[in-house]
């Protein structure tokens, strides 16, 4: 999968155990996209065909139902509860995201909490 992280989860360790487990990741910062708003971030993402992952829930929930009522498609929202169900263990966000993917669901103008996948 092509994952593209937001601000709030650019983690260094975060990117190279999704790297390890096969996924293509572009950091927010390595992309010089810190501190753009929300929006911003989706659509750079997007333009580059990969999934937004994001701890930032409420804004990227609302991003994607704005999106889908304005028929703007994406390459997808994968949402980490990061504190509450993952307790900050990026080895459970890996597994969810490899789970998510042998799924076969489609990722594209979906928005996939993780907590589901783990």
């Amino acid at each position: 999968m092509r994952i593209y992280l937001d601000e709030d989860m650019d983690a260094k360790k975060l990117a190279s155990m999704l790297r390890l487990s096969g996924h293509e990741v572009l950091e927010t910062s390595k992309a010089g996209n810190k501190g753009r708003s929300d929006e911003e971030q989706l659509r750079y993402a997007s333009d580059l065909k990969m999934a937004v992952m994001t701890a930032n829930v409420k804004h990227f929930t609302e991003l994607h139902q704005s999106w889908r009522q304005r028929k703007i498609r994406h390459a997808g929202i994968l949402i980490v509860h990061k504190l509450n169900d993952f307790r900050d263990s990026y080895a459970l966000v890996v597994a969810a995201v490899t789970n998510l993917e042998s799924s076969g669901l489609k990722i594209a103008n979906q928005l996939h909490n993780l907590s589901f996948w783990r």
